[in-house]
């Protein structure tokens, strides 16, 4: 179902793995990569949370799309997000 186009399947979802590889081992190893006194996790957590698509990015190349293994409540499944060019959609609000 989609609200204001946005799936709402996404909303509260659990991300389990991006492109078959378990999103645990791609966080560890871009935990390294962050400077932090290691006793503030929040801070750790929201710069993961902001930051993420770009050190995908960075470390594996853009990718004109990207598959996603997601969980929500007992129910897994996974979505293909792809790369759309800017010029190509037109986007009309609605009156």
């Amino acid at each position: 179902k989609k609200v204001n186009n946005y799936d709402t399947l996404l909303i509260g979802s659990q991300v389990l793995k991006v492109n078959d590889e378990p999103v645990d081992k791609i966080l560890g190893k871009y935990k390294k990569t962050i400077a932090s006194d290691g006793y503030n996790t929040t801070f750790y957590n929201r710069f993961m949370a902001q930051h993420f698509g770009k050190l995908y990015i960075r470390d594996r190349g853009f990718q004109d799309s990207i598959q996603v293994t997601f969980q929500k409540k007992d129910s897994v499944y996974s979505k293909m997000f792809r790369y759309v060019k800017s010029d190509s959609v037109y986007y009309a609000p609605e009156k």
